[in-house]
């Protein structure tokens, strides 16, 4: 495990900050895709794009938005939020190219449509890649969509309620089995209710405590803009930035959470009736901005307002939370972060079984093969609820970065296209 852990802090971890940046800029340059905003923003009336966007955002906000937060900040200082925000910038163009493609490449079945990375990777950079993504892709549904989500769960309702983790694993498996059998029309009704829901809950609980504690915030401003830049997380020149605490932790806490260049949101998106790739493509921009933008920046506001600018770095991600929320909340605060960390954890759990599935029948696996990996996936959650958190976030982390090198390359292969229906677009009457 240990050579693991080298490997992906050595090498892994600061490439995949390299090339996130590098194709970020460059298809925010090349693309200027926020032209299609204003256009595009009439489309979300339609129903089919409105669900859409609800069941990605389902698959993006999960506890990644509160305990992977918090790690970030106890790894990599008060800075690592700054580099949240750089990474949900970048990503912003990025998604959108990857959902603008999925959208293009995809393919009518059983009386909808379907498409996402598999299908413009094999045919922009070849096969093998598109296979590797697809095997990456099951491999993080066990691990960013079960596992991590499962973990938070069960640590919340352990402190909360002194629930033992096995049983909260459990009842996990057995609450995802109830959506998840009902099939993709089931999946996209409980998405369509629960995302608004649990956003603005847990919205509603951050702002308390920034408007509470306000006078504060100049303070954590500060801390946040000079740890991003401070001697220990920039030693000497662009390579020392890039590789140390506060910008890997919170590029990478920052991918993990609004999935930006992994490919995944692209799956839901082209289920969507819109009139023209771009116009579903723009609602990339929304999904980043309320995963990373909104929500992390209110966790991560929020505990440093808490500590006075300080972080924990004992403890685990969700532990650092619950103690920052019974600042501002004494007794109750358990309970309401264990609710939120539920929800979260639910709607997200319930999208990375849609997408592992879509993977599937995007590679044309038989039946018996789906429902393989759906009894496999299920029985992820009870071991996220009992394995060591350090090893979950390690291959959730891994995971997501190896997805990454797979996708941006097809990203980068697609920038003519991607323009060329941008173009399209915009100049539409």
């Amino acid at each position: 495990m240990q050579w693991l852990s080298r490997f992906f802090d050595g090498i892994l971890s600061p490439a995949s900050t390299v090339f996130l940046l590098f194709s970020g800029i460059l298809l925010t340059l090349f693309l200027r895709p926020w032209r299609t905003l204003r256009r595009a923003a009439s489309g979300l009336s339609a129903r089919s794009s409105r669900s859409a966007l609800l069941t990605a955002l389902g698959g993006t906000i999960g506890v990644g938005n509160i305990s992977g937060v918090a790690l970030a900040l106890s790894c990599g200082g008060p800075g690592a939020l700054f580099w949240m925000w750089v990474s949900s910038i970048v990503a912003m163009s990025v998604k959108y190219t990857e959902i603008l493609l999925a959208c293009h490449y995809r393919i009518s079945r059983n009386g909808g449509y379907h498409g996402g990375a598999p299908l413009y990777i094999s045919a922009l950079i070849g096969r093998i890649p598109a296979a590797i993504f697809s095997a990456l892709c099951m491999l993080t549904a066990m691990s960013v969509g079960s596992g991590v989500q499962t973990a938070a769960v069960a640590d919340a309702f352990e402190d909360a309620f002194s629930v033992p983790k096995a049983v909260t694993g459990i009842f996990l498996t057995a609450a995802a089995a109830v959506c998840i059998l009902g099939g993709t029309k089931r999946i996209t009704r409980f998405t369509d209710k629960l995302v608004p829901l649990m956003t603005l809950i847990y919205t509603a609980l951050s702002l308390y405590i920034i408007i509470t504690d306000r006078a504060g915030l100049p303070a954590v401003m500060k801390a946040i803009f000079q740890g991003a830049f401070n001697p220990g997380a920039a030693r000497g020149g662009i390579i020392g930035v890039l590789t140390g605490g506060a910008v890997r932790y919170g590029i990478s806490r920052g991918l993990v959470s609004n999935e930006g260049g992994c490919g995944t949101a692209p799956f839901a998106h082209a289920t969507a009736e819109g009139k023209h790739p771009a116009e579903q493509a723009a609602f990339g921009f929304v999904e980043v901005f309320v995963d990373t933008m909104l929500l992390c920046s209110l966790t991560g506001i929020s505990m440093l307002l808490a500590f006075g600018g300080e972080v924990l770095a004992d403890g685990s991600g969700m532990e650092c939370v619950m103690a920052a929320f019974g600042f501002y909340f004494g007794e109750a605060a358990p309970a309401l972060l264990a609710l939120s960390v539920l929800l979260f954890a639910y709607g997200s759990i319930i999208c990375w079984d849609f997408y592992g599935s879509e993977c599937l029948l995007l590679r044309g696996a038989s039946k018996k093969r789906q429902q393989a990996f759906l009894i496999v996936f299920l029985a992820s959650f009870f071991l996220g609820s009992v394995v060591d958190r350090e090893v979950i976030w390690f291959f959730s982390d891994a995971s997501c970065c190896l997805m990454l090198l797979c996708n941006l390359p097809a990203l980068l292969a697609g920038m003519k296209t991607a323009r060329s229906l941008t173009e399209e677009y915009i100049s539409r009457k």
